[in-house]
């Protein structure tokens, strides 16, 4: 997804974009100034629960970030299928000389494992795919371990324009563009109004049917609009990544049976103590063979136990390298080896994206 609500990340729930900057708004052509969406405690904090824009940087953190990159818990391939990399490494103080490409080439070196095979980047604000359009396709062009989704999170559907539209045309003309997303309903905060938020959904929807490419969905306390508006547009031999999916048993189902190529993909929220119901979830609803992997990066860092501490620990953001630690978590969950979930893993992931 995009950088989304931090302040509910101890909530179970997963982040949200970025304030893209000014740009047309759906209601009207004219433009108007990037609002500063207030995410995080008190409309501040780090991470995506700080807005940003053209001149303003998320603040660093204090370090890089935890992981057991240099302990890998499992020697199998695997691809982070959802993150935002051009963000995590905003995060790195020891990075902020470097260009994109050369602090993301250099995360990669010091921070992922042997194991780590590919990503699937994704550009879902206005600044990332529209202002920033030359900085994008240099990154992906550089970095050959990554591929790129693009779509305009449900925060920000107010801006959306033909602009826009045009701009993710354009990208999806790039060889490594994989997927339209993420995009969806978010109603948890109403940053963008519903009506227009599923306006700007069924556009998005009618631009990945005419592009033939996997769906990124994002979706949060919207399930029932959701499901109609994915059901009288699409398909049911469409391909949808649910992506960072914390939603309920029901939804589950009704995706399964209305779009068999369903597929769910967990982050670090599935370590968090305060998710049994979400691990229910996985442990009984979600079958092995629709199951995806990825980080959300730098957000839903996962928690890991500590050798001597009572409690497991989150790190400051989450990288490519957590995967195995999510993994984990959900073979627990299934009562199976870790071997296991990465490899099921990892065969889903080439159905869904060709990687």
């Amino acid at each position: 997804m995009c950088p989304a609500d931090e302040h509910l990340q101890g909530n179970h729930s997963e982040d949200a974009p970025v304030p893209a900057p000014a740009a047309a708004s759906h209601q009207g052509g004219s433009n108007k100034a990037s609002r500063q969406h207030k995410r995080g405690r008190g409309g501040g904090g780090a991470g995506n629960g700080q807005g940003r824009s053209q001149n303003s940087q998320p603040a660093p953190s204090s370090a890089p970030p935890a992981s057991e990159s240099f302990h890998p818990l499992t020697s199998e391939e695997f691809v982070d299928t959802h993150t935002h990399l051009h963000w995590a490494v905003e995060r790195i103080p020891q990075y902020k000389h470097l260009s994109p490409t050369e602090a993301i080439n250099r995360l990669r070196h010091e921070h992922f494992p042997k194991n780590f095979h590919a990503c699937v980047n994704v550009l879902c604000d206005v600044l990332s795919f529209t202002s920033l359009t030359n900085e994008w396709q240099s990154l992906v062009d550089s970095c050959d371990f990554m591929y790129i989704a693009a779509g305009l999170h449900p925060h920000y559907a107010d801006q959306y324009s033909e602009t826009v539209s045009h701009d993710l045309q354009t990208i999806s003309t790039h060889p490594r563009f994989i997927a339209l997303g993420e995009i969806g309903l978010d109603y948890n905060r109403n940053l963008s109004p519903p009506e227009v938020q599923k306006s700007v959904f069924t556009s998005q929807l009618l631009l990945a049917l005419s592009l033939s490419k996997p769906i990124i969905l994002h979706t949060r306390d919207a399930e029932s609009d959701t499901l109609q508006i994915l059901t009288s547009i699409l398909p049911p031999t469409t391909t949808i990544h649910v992506h960072c999916f914390t939603g309920t048993a029901g939804f589950v189902k009704s995706m399964l049976d209305y779009f068999p190529n369903s597929y769910f993909g967990f982050t670090g929220v599935i370590t968090y103590e305060s998710v049994a119901e979400l691990q229910g979830v996985v442990r009984d609803v979600v079958p092995l063979d629709k199951i995806l992997l990825e980080t959300d990066s730098p957000y839903m860092p996962p928690l890991v136990v500590v050798e001597g501490q009572a409690k497991g620990k989150k790190g400051k953001f989450s990288q490519c390298g957590d995967i195995p630690v999510v993994a984990r978590k959900i073979a627990e969950l299934k009562g199976v080896d870790v071997d296991v979930v990465m490899r099921a893993a990892r065969e889903n992931t080439r159905r869904v994206y060709g990687i």
